[in-house]
């Protein structure tokens, strides 16, 4: 492999280009493209978040979370560091100004906006600076105070795309693709979306702060259902009608997965929150006296896809679909 050096003196090792003969196409091999050496810090001083944070933009923009420990006022800085994918080895990190553990980042459609959370229930709206990737600043945020957030989204705008898989080998990208039909989360005057996030808490809140065009942020926050219970997982996704769906689980394979259609609206310059509950799931493991000790406890529960709430995956030690 031949080494060479970045910019910043990382050692960065690429492959040399290889050709491979396979009788069937699944037993093909994958080239190395690089070995990224990152810098050694001092353990004393950075360690990983606790739990690590990551979330992948359509710009292929990556954000995780580190802690910076301060062995003077012996606290941690919660950090956010970006990544081009296409130059990993140059990597730009953001003092989040959390105080709290960050639970959540989410990018918007465009991959330039990213929210933070944590467990304090503050949220953070960071945007880039004159579309550089390594200058970004938080003009907006909302908060919850003291409740943390297990679950954040940007609105659905109302932009859908489906690849056409017979046309996967044309040379025209408007052949491949074709937009669906599918109503955003809320729209204004002339049905231009609008932008916002929705986020739900641990003790059963959900909260939607919307973006009006004059800068000003409209907040509301509402209980999923009148009798409010422990949050441990959540995920949230929209229906083609407009509608927001919310699952959650208090992490109990004993317990039901809840759903809830979520409405947003807008009256009076007030934003509104309507909630409705939805049919439950649940698992065969908590019928099952041989399946129940065996999978005591949900440990994720998600959407298969933001625009496709009617399939969710659950996960309980092992993948389980239903």
């Amino acid at each position: 492999a031949e080494e060479q050096e970045s910019p910043d003196g990382r050692c960065i090792r690429r492959s040399p280009n290889k050709s491979f003969s396979s009788p069937k196409p699944q037993d093909a091999e994958m080239d190395l493209a690089y070995i990224c050496e990152w810098e050694k810090r001092p353990k004393s001083n950075h360690c990983p978040s606790i739990p690590l944070v990551c979330a992948w933009s359509c710009r292929n923009l990556i954000a995780f979370t580190t802690d910076l420990k301060n062995e003077e006022e012996k606290d941690l800085t919660h950090m956010i560091h970006m990544i081009d994918t296409e130059h990993p080895w140059d990597v730009y990190s953001i003092n989040s100004g959390h105080v709290e553990m960050i639970t959540c980042l989410e990018w918007d459609q465009s991959g330039s906006r990213l929210l933070s959370a944590d467990a304090d229930g503050h949220i953070k709206c960071w945007s880039m600076t004159d579309h550089l990737a390594n200058s970004w600043e938080s003009t907006v945020g909302c908060s919850v105070e003291g409740d943390p957030i297990v679950a954040l989204s940007w609105l659905h705008n109302g932009v859908k795309l489906a690849l056409h898989v017979e046309k996967s080998g044309a040379s025209n990208f408007g052949e491949k693709f074709s937009r669906v039909k599918f109503s955003p989360s809320l729209t204004l005057f002339g049905g231009k979306p609008m932008e916002g996030w929705i986020a739900v808490t641990i003790s059963g809140l959900v909260t939607v702060s919307l973006l009006k065009p004059n800068g000003q942020v409209l907040t509301s926050t509402e209980s999923l259902c009148r009798l409010r219970c422990r949050v441990a997982l959540a995920d949230i996704a929209f229906t083609g009608g407009g509608n927001i769906v919310v699952a959650t689980s208090d992490g109990s394979n004993a317990s039901p997965v809840q759903f809830y259609k979520v409405c947003v609206s807008v009256v009076n310059e007030k934003c509104k929150i309507d909630t409705e509950i939805l049919p439950s799931l649940f698992m065969r493991c908590t019928t099952d006296p041989a399946r129940k000790d065996k999978y005591p406890a949900i440990t994720h529960l998600k959407f298969f896809a933001r625009d496709m709430s009617e399939q969710v995956g659950i996960s309980l030690f092992l993948f389980v679909l239903f």
